[in-house]
């Protein structure tokens, strides 16, 4: 009596468990370095040599089986020669699956496919993409490098040292520009560049430190870098019937200057180490000024200047200091200055002389009216009170001494100015000055009337 036997295909090579007790590990998008072989056997395993089908690979993964994925039968034995895989994502796993349409399909073991990048690539680029040359240039969007395979897919392996230079001709100096990927990804924080001549230039990312094989170096967008502008001021023009005031404020060269024009206020703002210094004009011809500082407990505190006056002039030096001069109808010239300490300063120039007013407490404020009066207002805080010493100055050069105290928690105010010693009005060319020692608000007076204030 005749006897029936069931044939089915078996995976066997690198594919099978049989060949290896390990998940076999296949490299993405490049042929298998040890192909597929089936065959196809009875239940006992026997071989059948008659067997001359045609066999189909499939997979059952995320990604793309390629290559030949039919073939013929020689001898019950299918060899395949050009098989690969692409998966979605590094270290994908998936299966591989035989079939002939008849017999029983075979199922290889668990495989996983390697992305192994062969190159680097910038997957987020710099911004801006224009700068100024000798320029310490702190990018909005810092880049991001990646390394690849040629389907893009980022090899989460990768973990060396990924280095950005430039393939410019002139010189250039880079901070935190060397970064480890961390799963295939290097993210460039903080990144500033300097670069010394007009050009067009790109940025390198290249991981040659001969640790494996070096990827192919990744070329950025194109970076254009020019000569600083020469325009480092801001002009308004006011026109009073047949007269015409201009109010204008001007930047030293050295320093990086970010101009702005909205609603007819144009505003200029730098930064000297790490200290911001604003400088606003209206359409109207007034101006307001900002210098940050610390105190004395070291906290940022903001002094203030505002110039409702027309025809007022500015000047920012390198190191940040506000310096404004202001020319009246009686012919007084006033000067009025914000340090890059905080401290405050106006002076009055008269024909009968100099008067000079003084603070040497951050987060002063001075106001300058259209006549040209001036209010310097300084203040410190106390046991739950804030005292506000306020001297005005007139532009005939008399000054006047006030003092207000303030309850933190519930904001009434007390004019306190009795306290001082003598007159509360100083003649022309006094010379007064307020300080803060030991939480304590002095005013020192210099005037045919001499006094001097101590709150305790």
């Amino acid at each position: 009596m005749a006897i029936q036997t069931r044939k089915m295909p078996l995976l066997l090579g690198v594919l099978v468990s049989l060949h290896s007790p390990l998940i076999g590990k296949t490299i993405s998008g490049l042929d298998y370095k040890v192909q597929p072989v089936v065959e196809a056997t009875d239940e006992y395993g026997n071989l059948d040599v008659d067997y001359m089908e045609g066999v189909t690979l499939s997979s059952k993964g995320e990604g793309i089986l390629g290559g030949t994925l039919s073939q013929v039968a020689i001898g019950g034995i299918i060899n395949y020669t050009d098989i690969n895989y692409s998966a979605v994502a590094d270290n994908e796993e998936y299966n591989l699956i035989a079939s002939d349409m008849n017999i029983s399909d075979a199922n290889s073991g668990l495989l996983m496919s390697d992305v192994v990048a062969t190159k680097l690539t910038f997957t987020q680029e710099v911004s801006p993409l224009s700068f100024n040359t000798g320029v310490n240039n702190d990018f909005t969007t810092d880049p991001i490098v990646k390394a690849v395979n040629e389907q893009g897919l980022v090899d989460v392996n990768f973990s060396e040292v990924v280095t950005l230079s430039h393939n410019g001709t002139g010189i250039g100096s880079f901070n935190n520009n060397s970064i480890t990927a961390l799963n295939g990804i290097a993210t460039f924080e903080n990144l500033t560049f300097n670069y010394d001549t007009t050009a067009t230039i790109e940025l390198v990312a290249n991981d040659q430190a001969n640790i494996t094989s070096d990827l192919a170096r990744a070329l950025s967008s194109s970076l254009s870098f020019e000569a600083k502008t020469s325009v480092n001021s801001i002009v308004v023009s006011v026109k009073d019937n047949e007269t015409q005031w201009d109010t204008t404020a001007r930047f030293d060269n050295t320093n990086e200057v970010e101009f702005d024009d909205v609603d007819g206020i144009k505003t200029a703002t730098i930064t000297v180490e790490e200290r911001t210094i604003k400088v606003a004009v209206v359409s109207t011809g007034a101006m307001q000024g900002s210098v940050e500082s610390k105190d004395t407990e070291g906290n940022t505190v903001t002094s203030s200047l505002e110039v409702t006056a027309t025809n007022s002039n500015t000047i920012i030096d390198a190191e940040g200091n506000m310096n404004t001069i202001v020319e009246v109808d009686n012919g007084s010239k006033i000067k009025v200055t914000v340090g890059h300490d905080g401290s405050i300063k106006h002076e009055v120039q008269t024909e009968r002389g100099l008067t000079v007013v003084s603070s040497t407490i951050a987060g002063a404020d001075i106001n300058v009216d259209k006549r040209g009066n001036i209010t310097s207002t300084s203040e410190v805080e106390k046991n739950g009170f804030k005292y506000k010493a306020i001297i005005t100055t007139n532009v005939e050069g008399y000054t006047q001494s006030k003092f207000i105290k303030v309850n933190i928690a519930t904001g009434v105010e007390e004019d306190i100015s009795n306290t001082l010693k003598e007159s509360l009005s100083y003649d022309v060319g006094s010379s007064t000055s307020i300080v803060e020692i030991e939480n304590l608000v002095y005013i020192r007076v210099e005037t045919p009337l001499n006094s001097i204030l101590v709150i305790e």
